[in-house]
């Protein structure tokens, strides 16, 4: 994008922004596909799905979610990271 390392959190928070909404994704639909196909009713086993290790020492993969935000105090920005397994 061209900005300086320097730039604000903010300021690199909104032109992301702008780029990605030069550019939609136009959504595509289909009539068949793995999305339309094994629908699990009941018990499902979560096993089944891809799911990442975080790292090398991980005994299993674990399926999570993560959430960032990015709140502003004053003129300082502050990362705050909140993840649910």
């Amino acid at each position: 994008m061209g900005l300086p390392r320097e730039t604000p959190l903010g300021e690199l928070d909104r032109c992301v922004y702008q780029e990605r909404a030069k550019k939609p994704v136009k959504p595509k639909l289909v009539a068949t596909g793995p999305v339309k196909r094994g629908h699990n009713q009941g018990q499902v086993d979560l096993f089944q799905f891809p799911a990442p290790r975080w790292h090398d020492r991980m005994a299993d993969a674990i399926l999570a979610r993560a959430t960032a935000w990015l709140l502003k105090t004053g003129d300082r920005w502050v990362n705050i990271v909140c993840t649910a397994v």
